[in-house]
């Protein structure tokens, strides 16, 4: 199916920059679709459904996005999957997304989060963060990391504070996982739920070159926006 129609949520708990850059990565890859921001009430409301076919949830908070939606917004958002739609959750996107966080359990004096989520389009536990240096709204423990996918292919994406997918049930094949972390660790999920299609990012694959620039040397800058490009493109195949 092609798609037409996106919105990206811009409510509380998401980031400016996170929703500015998801909706340019999208712009590139769906140039002909209409791209706009949500908000909590109108998600709420529900009459979006029938005319959209990708939601994404983009990078911040998890908990803000919890308190607004957890009930009447859960249920709205899997009525929209099952019957078709598309979701895309990056960083707090993926989190909200899951059955379980496990955000820095055990580890003293740093900010920890272990909640169930009510959403379950990754019926697991997102563990995090996989970089040690997180914190919260700001750019203080973020890193460019080493992503492998398909064939081992290698793309280098803004990672700061996102999730691992943990089968814990034992009940995901490796194909719903897209791509690694260096430690092996799953770093991207996809999954059919019903007629609608999910895939689920830890890292920030929609920060480009324009953000990243900074925090790389002159001589990586290229082959970065290439290799991330690429990666795009096979993500995206599969909505």
């Amino acid at each position: 199916m092609t798609i037409k129609s996106i919105v990206i949520y811009a409510d509380e708990g998401t980031i400016n920059v996170c929703v500015y850059y998801s909706m340019k990565m999208l712009h590139s890859q769906y140039q002909e679709a209409r791209i706009r921001k949500i908000y909590a009430n109108e998600l709420i409301e529900g009459k979006w459904i029938s005319e959209t076919d990708l939601f994404v949830m983009p990078g911040g908070a998890d908990r803000p996005f919890h308190k607004k939606l957890n009930g009447i917004g859960v249920k709205i958002l899997k009525e929209f999957i099952n019957n078709g739609g598309k979701y895309l959750g990056i960083c707090a996107g993926a989190y909200f997304a899951s059955s379980f966080i496990e955000f820095n359990k055990d580890i003293p004096n740093e900010l920890s989060l272990c909640e169930e989520r009510t959403l379950k389009l990754f019926n697991g536990i997102a563990h995090g963060p996989i970089y040690q240096g997180f914190e919260e709204y700001s750019e203080q423990g973020a890193v460019i990391i080493p992503i492998y996918y398909q064939n081992n292919q290698k793309v280098e994406l803004y990672y700061n504070g996102g999730c691992s997918f943990v089968d814990n049930l034992n009940q995901y094949k490796e194909n719903h996982f897209l791509a690694k972390y260096q430690n092996g660790m799953n770093a991207l999920f996809f999954d059919t739920i019903g007629k609608g299609k999910v895939i689920l990012s830890g890292p920030h694959f929609e920060l480009d070159i324009e953000w990243c620039g900074k925090m790389l040397k002159e001589h990586q800058k290229s082959e970065f926006e290439m290799r991330r490009k690429l990666f795009l493109k096979h993500v995206f195949s599969y909505f």
